[in-house]
């Protein structure tokens, strides 16, 4: 563990106010963070990150022992990333009733199952109780049901008659057996970005707002930012700081997953021309710069 800036053996010397501010357990402003996406001195900003995370969690790590559950594959929305979503009819498509579900989990549940993660496509006929009843029926089969991201909760909004609000949907899943969300949908903060990836998703202030919400009501949950496409590294880093400052708010989420653009099957990739997933050197200096921003 390094104790003094002179130990870290910097080479960029632009970041030696940065590391010493790291030392001294003090926050980086989004300039400072900017700097870490710049600099060539990949392994000062990695050292850093380290002493972060020793600093918080030591040598401990948690892990679940999940069983990932899509239910449909049948989405509206249209995110041109994607290489999921089917439309009735289409090859490939799935569609469970509430019977395939229990027989799945028959199938794949066993005693060592800490969760069962639900996310899916936006299904565009499908009612609210089906939701409802879906969580119920596997919270009442002993599993902790960890499900439904913000852009779920949005599209519930919608199909509720008449329509509720977050905080109503997500008081009547938490009463049906929801202990926990996932924390996909987010992308990109950016509307800039959202407005070519996912325009037909939930924004995203509505995103933060619905997190915001399940942590009042003690629903924790997970946070992720799609990167590799078309966001600038300013777009990353501001994702990131409006994590942090709804983490200083309500101090619910679990995590921080930084999902890698994944460039086949997807109109996003062939409207880039693009083949090539980002690099590991990328992927690192991410995960870098998120433990040393994402300081709470």
């Amino acid at each position: 563990m390094f104790s003094t800036v002179s130990e870290l053996q910097i080479f960029d010397k632009e970041l030696v106010p940065i590391a010493d501010k790291v030392l001294s357990g003090k926050r980086l402003s989004f300039d400072e963070g900017m700097l870490l996406y710049k600099t060539r001195d990949l392994p000062t900003v990695a050292r850093l990150a380290d002493i972060v995370r020793e600093r918080k969690v030591g040598k401990k790590a948690y892990f679940v022992h999940s069983l990932r559950l899509s239910q449909t594959n049948i989405c509206y929305v249209g995110c041109t990333f994607c290489g999921f979503q089917r439309k009735f009819g289409e090859q490939g498509v799935w569609d469970y009733e509430l019977e395939d579900i229990w027989e799945y989990i028959k199938i794949h549940g066993h005693p060592e199952l800490t969760e069962v993660h639900i996310s899916s496509g936006h299904h565009p006929k499908r009612p609210w109780q089906y939701y409802l009843d879906m969580t119920r029926g596997l919270a009442e089969r002993g599993l902790q049901v960890k499900a439904w991201t913000a852009a779920e909760i949005h599209h519930f909004t919608k199909i509720t008659k008449p329509r509720m609000s977050y905080k109503e949907v997500l008081s009547e899943l938490k009463d049906a057996g929801l202990v926990a969300m996932p924390g996909g949908g987010a992308e990109i903060f950016a509307e800039r970005v959202r407005k070519k990836i996912a325009k037909n998703k939930v924004n995203s202030q509505g995103w933060l707002e619905v997190h915001r919400v399940a942590h009042s009501l003690g629903i924790r949950t997970n946070a992720t930012m799609l990167y590799g496409h078309i966001e600038t590294l300013e777009e990353r880093l501001d994702h990131m700081m409006q994590l942090r400052n709804l983490q200083d708010e309500t101090g619910g989420f679990f995590s921080f997953i930084p999902l890698a653009f994944q460039p086949d099957n997807n109109d996003l990739a062939k409207e880039l021309n693009k083949t090539e997933f980002t690099t590991g050197l990328d992927d690192l200096r991410n995960l870098a710069i998120a433990r040393i921003i994402l300081d709470n």
